[in-house]
């Protein structure tokens, strides 16, 4: 049985396979959220038989470096779920995704605001990068 990431029904996923005497891949384990899911995560690689972790630091259970990296990352990932769809076009039109981030009527466009923020939150977390190419961790 192959199970997928760390949450809840996945863990259902888990307890129902070893009860059954099933072997289990897990798939996608290993990365931080700050929440429960780090104790199902926990409880799900006792029961699983065969990993196949998301990234190389998981892999490495280098949880340092991926904490690291969550805390680099969540400041960008909260602001560009603000409601409404401005700050995220204005990201890919920041990486080149997108030639415009106009935002069509009744949607509240984008202004010099957001795009002070998001220059501040991308250097925070992928200073002097070319956000037209790949990003490098």
């Amino acid at each position: 049985m192959i199970t997928v990431a760390d949450r809840h029904e996945t863990l259902a996923t888990a307890i129902a396979a070893s009860y059954m005497n099933i072997p289990l891949i897990h798939t996608q384990g290993g990365e931080l959220t700050g929440s429960i899911d780090e104790s199902v995560r926990h409880a799900i690689t006792k029961l699983s038989h065969i990993h196949f972790p998301a990234t190389k630091m998981a892999k490495k259970n280098d949880w340092g470096s991926i904490q690291d990296l969550y805390r680099r990352f969540l400041p960008l990932i909260v602001y560009e779920q603000h409601p409404g769809v401005a700050i995220r076009k204005e990201l890919l039109k920041m990486r080149g995704a997108i030639r415009t981030a106009r935002v069509r009527s009744p949607g509240a466009q984008g202004n010099a605001s957001i795009q002070d923020t998001l220059d501040k939150l991308l250097q925070d977390a992928v200073p002097k990068q070319d956000l037209t190419r790949p990003i490098k961790i």
